[in-house]
This record gives C-alpha cells, sequence and structure tokens, in this order.
C-alpha cells in the first residue's frame, strides 16, 4: 500500500509539473532584453564611465551604467519579470484545470518577488563610493546590468524544492554561475569570432534557458 501511495504521489506530481514554461518564458524576456545593450564606447574594457545623477542611480537598480540607457534597462526588468512571475501563475492555474490536479507556484512567485523587491531596494541604502559602486553592491556585478538574471535561478531553485525536481535544482545551479559569469565578465572574450557586445552576455543565457525549458518540454512529454 504504501508502494501503491508512493507512486500516486509520483505520478501526481508529473501530471502537475509544468517546470519548462517558467524557463521558456524566462529565456525569452531575457532575449528580448538584449537590444537595450548597448555600451557608450566600443567595449567594456576601459570605457569611461557616464555621469550618472545620483538620483538615477538610485532609480536605476540594475546598475549598467556603461550602457547608453540604464534607466530604460531597469524598467524594462521591473516591469518583464513581474509579468513573467504572473504569467507563470496563470499557466499553472490553466494547466490544474486540464488536469484536475493542483500544482503551486506560490513559493517561487513570491521568492523571485521578494528577490526583484530587494534589488529595487539596495540603491537606497548606504553612501554612493567613488566609481559605479550603488548602495553595498560592489560595482563591478553593477556595470553590464545584469544583476536581475541572478534572481531567476534562485527562484528556480524554490520551484525545484516544490516539484522535488532534482534536474531542475542541478540547472538552477548551473544557471546561477552562468549569471555570475554574465554579470562578472565580458563573454565576447570567450568567441573567435566577432561577437555584439555586452548584447553577448544577454543572449547566451537567454538562449541556453529557451533550450533548457524546451529539453524539459520534452523530457515531460516522453513521461506521459
Amino acid at each position: 500500500m504504501l508502494d501503491i501511495t508512493r507512486r500516486a504521489h509520483s505520478q501526481a506530481r508529473r501530471a502537475r509539473r509544468g517546470l519548462w514554461f517558467p524557463l521558456v518564458l524566462f529565456g525569452a524576456i531575457i532575449l528580448l532584453a538584449s537590444p537595450l545593450y548597448e555600451a557608450y564606447g566600443p567595449g567594456l574594457n576601459g570605457a569611461a564611465y557616464p555621469v550618472i545623477p545620483r538620483t538615477l542611480s538610485r532609480v536605476s537598480f540594475a546598475g549598467g551604467y556603461l550602457l547608453k540607457s540604464p534607466l530604460a534597462v531597469s524598467l524594462f526588468w521591473l516591469v518583464a519579470l513581474t509579468l513573467g512571475y504572473g504569467g507563470t501563475v496563470v499557466f499553472y492555474r490553466m494547466r490544474a484545470g486540464r488536469s484536475g490536479i493542483a500544482g503551486s507556484v506560490r513559493g517561487y512567485v513570491l521568492t523571485g518577488l521578494a528577490l526583484l523587491a530587494i534589488q529595487v531596494a539596495l540603491p537606497w541604502f548606504g553612501e554612493f563610493p567613488a566609481g559605479v559602486t550603488v548602495g553595498v553592491l560592489p560595482g563591478d556585478l553593477l556595470v553590464r546590468g545584469l544583476t536581475p538574471l541572478l534572481t531567476i535561478p534562485l527562484s528556480l531553485l524554490v520551484l525545484a524544492w516544490a516539484e522535488r525536481s532534482e534536474p531542475l535544482a542541478i540547472f538552477a545551479v548551473f544557471f546561477v554561475a552562468l549569471a555570475l559569469l554574465a554579470n562578472l565578465y565580458d563573454m565576447s572574450n570567450l568567441f573567435r569570432i566577432r561577437t555584439p557586445e555586452p548584447a553577448i552576455n544577454v543572449i547566451i543565457p537567454g538562449a541556453i534557458l529557451l533550450i533548457a525549458g524546451v529539453a524539459f518540454w520534452v523530457a515531460g512529454r516522453r513521461v506521459h
């Protein structure tokens, strides 16, 4: 009886699982952000930092002070990520209506929104040292304006725990490392051919997230 109960729980979990959707959705959101990542100069190395007023620096929570419009970058992430979490809730509710088995993404969504809120609030605390350091965050993490990428895999870890999905947890840990790399390193150095910078730091994580979503969808189809 215990074995039957475990199998029933496992089947119910698989039936409600829609792990592919947030991966595809947020992968598409990241790729849509790539046109906003246009630098002031020819590259990030040695480029002069533009003068950003203190008030604008606080509003432009994502940083990106080597970009032409750090405020536009921040507003995009604020609106797009919020809509992304809302879209995930709608998808799971529709899926529950079709399958008859409800799965909760409340923890995942609340974690993502909380991380986004913390990021928005951080620049309003602390002093403004020289350079591009804002609040309590190091300047090296801000120049590319990609810190919102970090909120995505951290919230995915919560979803992986809720869905008891080891593959998603492993992928989320990998994506944390990838997001840090995108924030701290010029990925164009990884290619011998000329790549668009700094947009390539957005395109690579977005494409990988999108591909992972498709892979999870294919795997889910095979399970069913």
